[in-house]
């Protein structure tokens, strides 16, 4: 697990960020991210890709104690 501060600090350094797409700005920041906060980002039972909801479809569920649902919906910077 990376320190949270060290992954901000880093996510910082990269000067194209805003050129970035969904799926680039999902691996390179929201799942360092997570990951630095101690989700384990590789377990469906933590974090689902592509969670449908409603007849919809959010890009990322956080599931704590599989049970309760965190909601993360990406777009690009631009």
């Amino acid at each position: 697990m990376t320190n949270l501060n060290s992954v901000i600090k880093e996510i910082k350094e990269y000067a194209d960020l805003e050129n970035y797409s969904e799926a680039e700005i999902r691996q390179t920041v929201i799942l360092k991210i997570l990951h630095s906060l101690g989700w384990d980002i590789f377990s469906p039972r933590e974090v689902k890709p592509e969670y449908s909801v409603e007849g919809y479809r959010v890009d990322l569920v956080l599931l704590p104690n599989t049970r309760n649902k965190v909601f993360i919906e990406l777009k690009r910077l631009t």
